[in-house]
């Protein structure tokens, strides 16, 4: 990098990635990497949702200071590569929340330490706890009490990881460690945890759902609650008697009463009678304001174009995902729908997800979509570029839509100095 006494005069050379990219060090090329092909996108993102411009510097350095160094090499071999929820063949996910109130910015990621993938940790076991208490001594509104439960009722004792070493790697036996974050409007950083477990049952000859429902509801500060635990009985026997697994569980980590704790599922068909099913958790949940959303869910689900006739999920498409979220005080399950895009094309993408907001009313973000996206990446033209999003995931309350439309940050347009 050169420095140069000429005083930028454009936007572009303005924007606070850049102006970050030129005051502060990257302790590697691998770093250095990372910021110019991420950084862009996530500015973009932060600006896109109306960020102030402080909230926007503030929001860039926590991920050059505290994320990219836990990212590992930008350069890898994809095939042995450390993952994204998003199954990506990198270890960072972003996305917007939209709603009424405005968009969220969030970031998806699996911290990897300098042991992952090597002897000392092929599973990368142990990076996200010392992650997470490397970031609770400078952020002290960070709470590790639901943390530390999930650790050690998931966690592979030594005598468990020399078996999960030699375990096929199936999606089915999955032993993986997430973060992720929510930028607030408000400056601050909601951080979560989420925890793969399907090695970890594998072992223990018990089910998946067996094991995550007995880490449930030995949760000290939830178990005393009759309506969590209301919650968490309807969707253990809803489970059960559909045969859907759960793979994931994750919670935030603030204050432990106060946290969202969300199982994640993948379902076995596209219909809208499967779709109705997930979001009623098998018709326990029957209220009009289930009903209300479950219509919008099934607008959805009719623009991505799967046929009635799709019962069981083809090779050419990912599967349906769904998380259910628990809160003390509580009694129903929170559904949230994951809608693949994976196997469509960008620019269709773009153009279903502009239809969806014009159904809901969202006319400002529904003009400008598609515009926004293809301005992030490489080409102009759609076709040369690399898939950028993964999933819309769908949700519905008393304050209305929310929509979260997943990236691959890796595939926009990178930046240079």
């Amino acid at each position: 990098m050169t420095l140069s006494s000429q005083a930028p005069t454009d936007h572009v050379a303005l924007r606070p990635w850049r102006v970050l990219a030129q005051s502060l060090k990257f302790p590697s090329e691998q770093q250095r990497k990372w910021w110019l092909h991420t950084a862009p996108f996530l500015n973009s993102l932060l600006e896109q949702a109306g960020y102030s411009i402080h909230h926007q510097y503030s929001f860039l350095s926590f991920f050059q200071q505290y994320l990219v160094p836990a990212l590992g090499n930008f350069d890898h071999d994809s095939a042995s590569a450390f993952r994204s929820l998003s199954s990506d063949i990198y270890p960072l996910e972003m996305s917007t929340n939209h709603s009424s109130n405005g968009r969220l910015v969030r970031i998806g990621m699996e911290p990897l330490s300098v042991h992952a993938g090597t002897s000392a940790d092929p599973l990368n076991q142990a990076a996200l706890l010392l992650f997470l208490r490397e970031l609770a001594i400078h952020f002290p509104h960070l709470d590790l009490l639901l943390v530390n439960h999930f650790e050690s009722c998931l966690s592979l004792s030594p005598e468990e990881y020399k078996v999960a070493i030699s375990l096929p790697r199936t999606e089915g036996n999955t032993q993986a460690r997430f973060a992720g974050f929510n930028f607030q409007r408000t400056g601050d950083i909601v951080p979560k945890a989420y925890y793969a477990f399907g090695a970890k049952a594998a072992i223990q000859g018990v089910s998946k759902t067996s094991l995550v429902f007995k880490t449930l509801r030995t949760i000290d500060s939830y178990s005393s609650d009759p309506k969590y635990s209301t919650a968490v009985s309807a969707l253990e026997g809803f489970f059960t008697s559909t045969g859907i697994e759960p793979f994931l569980v994750g919670t935030d980590c603030i204050e432990s009463t106060k946290s969202r704790i969300k199982l994640y599922v993948r379902a076995p068909w596209f219909t809208s009678a499967g779709l109705r099913d997930l979001w009623t958790i098998g018709g326990r949940v029957d209220t009009p304001l289930a009903a209300k959303g479950l219509e919008i869910a099934q607008y959805f689900l009719g623009l991505l174009n799967y046929t009635p006739e799709q019962t069981n999920v083809e090779p050419s498409f990912s599967a349906l995902l769904a998380n259910y979220e628990l809160k003390i005080g509580s009694p129903h399950p929170k559904p949230q729908i994951y809608f693949p895009l994976h196997k469509i094309d960008d620019e269709t993408a773009a153009d279903i997800l502009t239809r969806f907001f014009d159904y809901l009313g969202w006319q400002g973000i529904a003009s400008n979509f598609k515009d926004s996206l293809i301005s992030n990446m490489p080409s102009p033209l759609w076709k040369d570029n690399k898939k950028i999003t993964k999933w819309a995931a769908y949700a519905y309350s008393e304050a209305g839509v929310y929509l979260t439309v997943y990236y691959n940050p890796a595939s926009a347009k990178a930046g240079s100095l």
